[in-house]
């Protein structure tokens, strides 16, 4: 099982975290989380044995989870913005999160991935916004000549 689909680094991690927190000091009756996912078949039991594989957390398959998987998820991917990358993957994000919006909303938009342009949209719909926020480093990469 590889760590690396879904992201698998530190953003997932503090997400993971999170729950499981929440899960271990909340009534499972007050909580409902939605995870929006760019996976149509995923499945809770895989993801929770991938938590457990990638970040050694356990949760509970009777979690009160919910799987909300995204179909607008493609338009994130570099591929699309060859020039001005960062600034189409934040538009791309803002378009995802009126999907995710539309599909699941929620009371608080708990983002880990650092799309920064989602949080007007969450609070458009309603919701708090609470972030773990890293910011990338662009660097160039230059052939080195011999």
């Amino acid at each position: 099982m590889r760590c690396t689909s879904g992201g698998g680094g530190g953003g997932e991690r503090v997400l993971w975290i999170g729950i499981k927190a929440l899960l271990d000091s909340v009534p499972a009756s007050a909580l409902h989380l939605l995870i929006y996912t760019c996976h149509e078949d995923a499945n809770k039991e895989q993801l929770f044995r991938k938590v457990k594989h990638c970040f050694n957390i356990d949760i509970p398959m009777d979690a009160p989870l919910t799987l909300v998987p995204i179909r607008t998820h493609t338009i994130l991917e570099a591929k699309w913005y060859p020039i001005c990358t960062m600034f189409g993957q934040s538009l791309g994000a803002v378009v995802v999160a009126f999907e995710c919006s539309l599909r699941g909303p929620c009371d608080v938009w708990c983002d880990t991935t650092g799309w920064a342009y989602t949080f007007p949209v969450a609070a458009f719909f309603g919701s708090r916004v609470m972030a773990y926020v890293h910011y990338p480093t662009i660097s160039t990469v230059r052939k080195a000549s011999l």
